[in-house]
């Protein structure tokens, strides 16, 4: 008897982030103050995984990657998310910076590859520490919400979020 396989992805598209050669120092992005982008609300175990602690400062000198975008067919828990994203999942990890370039291209609630109505956008990133994490965007009628937990910490991602992964070809971080 076969065994039925249930997806809960859908590739909608791919995208090119360009090459960065900066130093990125997220709380000299990720604040109120920033003239990129509207930020409404950062979330305080994203603020203090990624922006408030001393080893936050990223150092960008790569080539350009290509981000993967999927859509939730399903809802479903991060684990699931990840085993369909792949074995080698910290080859699938976006990167601070490349959230952030993607944030800025839609600065201030923009349409283009981000949703910007209200929904989640996923990515599962590393923090400072090594550690992977989901990192969430969301943009509302003030700006854009950036918010991070735990992987599985929470109950269910809803049909329709967008999820973003490197493609398979891409360097690991």
């Amino acid at each position: 008897m076969a065994t039925s396989i249930t997806h809960v992805l859908e590739l909608t598209g791919e995208i090119v982030v360009q090459s960065t050669s900066w130093k990125f120092v997220p709380k000299e992005r990720f604040n109120s103050h920033n003239e990129e982008v509207r930020f409404n609300l950062l979330g305080k175990r994203f603020l203090d995984w990624f922006v408030l602690t001393e080893d936050a400062d990223w150092i960008t000198d790569r080539n350009q990657r290509i981000l993967r975008c999927h859509r939730l067919v399903q809802t479903t828990k991060d684990e699931a998310i990840i085993a369909e994203l792949g074995s080698d999942v910290i080859k699938l990890l976006v990167s601070l910076p490349e959230i952030y370039t993607l944030l800025r291209d839609h600065g201030w609630g923009t349409p283009g590859v981000l949703l910007s109505n209200g929904e989640a956008n996923i990515f599962y990133v590393r923090d400072p520490t090594g550690t992977p994490r989901a990192i969430f965007t969301y943009c509302d009628a003030v700006g854009w919400c950036v918010g991070a937990h735990h992987i599985g910490a929470t109950d269910k991602w809803e049909v329709g979020r967008q999820v973003f992964s490197c493609a398979p070809a891409s360097e690991d971080w």
